[in-house]
């Protein structure tokens, strides 16, 4: 099971360096002046830390219904089992049936 936890932290790792540097190429590709040249890094950072941490609550639901044998019924109880903390389900939807993970919409 360690090799498992090992692995999925090696993945959120390669998503994170990824997005991070697609985020670097887009900011630099534009030629923007004054408070906007600074706003948009900022508004894709937040994206680029919304996408990473859907994929890790993702990643979590996956690895209790391995370690389970059934998908979690609420992302809560990913929070009792020690998989997230609470900041990382907020804003949030799931789908117990499906084991979807996603935004909650705005």
């Amino acid at each position: 099971m360690k090799a498992i936890g090992i692995l999925m932290s090696l993945l959120v790792s390669a998503v994170v360096v990824y997005l991070t540097l697609q985020a670097y190429k887009q900011s630099n590709s534009g030629a923007d002046s004054g408070l906007s040249g600074l706003t948009r890094p900022l508004e894709k950072a937040k994206n680029v830390q919304s996408i990473v941490d859907l994929s890790a609550v993702q990643m979590a639901v996956q690895t209790y219904q391995i370690q389970q044998g059934a998908l979690p019924p609420s992302l809560k109880e990913l929070v009792s089992a020690g998989f997230l903390n609470e900041s990382q389900i907020k804003n949030l939807e799931y789908d117990p049936a499906t084991g979807k993970v996603a935004p909650h919409p705005e």
